[in-house]
């Protein structure tokens, strides 16, 4: 009896510094942003993101592995562009769930984007008071041709969450191998 208890005291112990040892796992997250306006018509901001929260639940710029958004300019002659923005692009970051801020910059294109409080300060050009802003000096979109381009959006990016596929990993593998010795080897000397 007293070698089962031990055994199983040793179990706990082990599953609770594995489980307190465990470092943030990576989470990806897709967003969008619509209502945008400006010289072309139809516009449309999508993309996602991947990073290791930190303690306080933010992403900041450091903690990303990935980043994309496409902008993408619909013009009136059923033409598009899209202007693609890369984790290499950006200038600023900041995610916590309810709060999404970014601003990007493609040098060879002189192209921003911002979302977020980087738009609302006018970070991307504009005057500011939007939620997103796209700045471009030329872009050709099919035959229609626009100069110093601004396209705003009075609406905050949608985020959501992409769930997790649950994979046990090897330190979860480990505690059960632990766990299960343990046991055995307190049967049997029981």
């Amino acid at each position: 009896m007293r070698n089962t208890l031990l055994a199983t005291g040793i179990t706990l112990l082990t599953l609770v510094v594995s489980a307190s040892a465990a470092p943030a796992a990576p989470v990806t997250y897709t967003f969008s942003q619509t209502g945008w306006f400006g010289g072309s018509f139809g516009d449309s901001l999508s993309g996602s993101f991947t990073g290791t929260p930190e303690p306080s639940g933010f992403i900041l710029q450091g903690d990303l592995t990935a980043f994309a958004a496409d902008f993408t300019l619909d013009g009136q002659y059923g033409s598009t562009t899209t202007e693609t923005f890369g984790l290499v692009d950006l200038t600023l970051f900041s995610f916590e769930p309810g709060a999404f801020d970014f601003a990007a910059s493609i040098p060879s294109t002189s192209a921003r984007l911002c979302s977020g409080a980087a738009a609302a300060f006018g970070l991307c050009g504009g005057a500011g008071d939007a939620f997103g802003t796209f700045t471009i000096p030329h872009v050709k979109i099919g035959a229609l041709v626009i100069t110093n381009d601004i396209e705003i959006t009075p609406n905050p990016a949608t985020v959501t969450l992409v769930p997790p596929t649950p994979v046990p990993g090897p330190a979860s593998v480990s505690v059960l191998l632990i766990g299960l010795l343990g046991l055995g080897t307190a049967r049997r000397r029981a």
